[in-house]
């Protein structure tokens, strides 16, 4: 599925003559060369078609002697965005993955030193800056991005603690404004920092400490920028759901009336997505094997069944990704190697499954801008699976493997950065 390109037999051109003259155009693999006939050509399509012949005929010489890996003329230059992991690498564990949306691949990794335990990356809105929560120091470390390379390049300053939030890292999530950083330790005691926008140092926020005393496994703010919203490792008894309201000002946190919200005990939520329009939460459920969506009310923080829900899945399902389009969405099933497909009714928000493809234990499933490809990031085998994506039926089509080096065993991912 590549820009200009039409099946595998070459490119497609369509013309569109004046009234009373006609066009031909006949090409053959078997022959270098391309035929035209021009009849009954007015003056302006004369000189309009003739470059537009001299561009067909290139192109097609161009396909009859190879072309893209879909068998047609090659793209013009491709975007291309960032990727950072966090590895278990002594030396450089923050590793920088270009990936080119144009062939599909990604290049050699780029090291930069920083945490061993990176428990959570989140990236500052606008793509200028990355956040590393470390498990091991509960401190957050920072990096500026180079917008145009993706390379990374510590901050002064980093790593930043919040004096009394002790115990190890847990994790971390940033308003869509840019103002706060949100830190959870592994306890569930949330800090909040302020970000200076220019810079993108961390500085503690005069906001007070809150507990979610529900041991939060992924912290996420709504569109709006009003809610903390926590899925909760420790809901053997519900509580599955905490939901904060965000100071604009300060970044105080208060827990909003009904939180935590219970849907099912001992599901086990871990990562959570909002659809862009901030109404439905979506959840993967390691522990009952499901996918679960949610009405989330934007203006209340309110968390509500949607009927119908949760939804089939495989052995312990950890990541989920939505496409940028709201169609689709994928759950990464990392105990049975595997991501199921889910059609997305945009309207209520419901799912309909779809089909299950075997994969290399998906710890974390990312897709790029364009909702093209989706990056499947196994720390289980060390391996980065790119797909593509069929943009009709949201079907998944195996294009590479690259291996991680040696030992990289990645314990957190970023979402994919677009590069200027």
């Amino acid at each position: 599925m590549r820009p200009y390109v039409n099946g595998s037999h070459g490119p497609s051109f369509v013309a569109q003559p004046a009234p009373g003259c006609t066009l031909d155009l006949a090409y053959s693999h078997s022959s270098p060369f391309a035929f035209v006939k021009l009849g009954n050509p007015c003056e302006s399509c004369s000189i309009r078609y003739s470059s537009w012949v001299l561009i067909a005929i290139l192109g097609l010489l161009a396909a009859a002697c190879g072309g893209s890996r879909s068998g047609g003329v090659t793209p013009p230059p491709s975007a291309k965005e960032a990727l950072y992991l966090s590895t278990g690498l002594s030396s450089g564990p923050i590793l920088t993955y270009v990936f080119d949306t144009g062939t599909g691949t990604v290049g050699s990794p780029t090291p930069i030193s920083g945490p061993t335990a990176g428990i959570d990356m989140k990236v500052f809105p606008g793509g200028n800056f990355l956040y590393v929560s470390d498990f091991d120091s509960g401190s957050v470390f920072a990096y500026s991005i180079d917008r145009s390379t993706g390379r990374l390049t510590t901050l002064a300053g980093s790593p930043f603690v919040f004096q009394g939030h002790t115990g190890n890292g847990g994790p971390i999530a940033i308003d869509p404004a840019g103002k706060f950083l949100f830190s959870s330790n592994a306890a569930g005691a949330i800090a909040s920092f302020t970000i200076n926008s220019q810079t993108g140092a961390l500085t503690p926020a005069t906001a007070p400490i809150v507990n979610d005393n529900n041991q939060p496994v992924y912290l996420l703010v709504d569109p709006t920028g009003k809610f903390l919203i926590a899925s909760n490792q420790a809901d053997s008894s519900g509580r599955n759901y905490s939901v904060f309201s965000i100071n604009s000002t300060t970044g105080v946190l208060a827990e909003v009336p009904g939180s935590p919200f219970t849907f099912g005990q001992d599901t086990k939520p871990r990562q959570i997505v909002l659809n862009s329009g901030g109404s439905v939460l979506y959840a993967a459920l390691s522990n009952s094997q499901q996918v679960n969506a949610l009405n989330f009310d934007s203006t209340t923080g309110r968390i509500t069944a949607i009927q119908g829900a949760p939804y089939p899945a495989q052995s312990l399902p950890t990541s989920i990704v939505l496409l940028p389009n709201g169609q689709f969405l994928y759950a990464g099933n990392s105990g049975a190697g595997s991501i199921s497909l889910y059609s997305v009714d945009t309207s209520s928000g419901t799912l309909t499954p779809g089909n299950i493809i075997g994969a290399n234990n998906p710890a974390f499933l990312d897709v790029d801008s364009a909702g093209q490809f989706l990056l499947d990031i196994s720390g289980s085998s060390n391996t980065l699976s790119i797909y593509e994506i069929d943009s009709s039926t949201g079907r998944l089509t195996l294009l590479n493997n690259t291996n991680f080096p040696s030992g990289a065993g990645v314990r957190s991912a970023s979402f994919l950065v677009p590069l200027q």
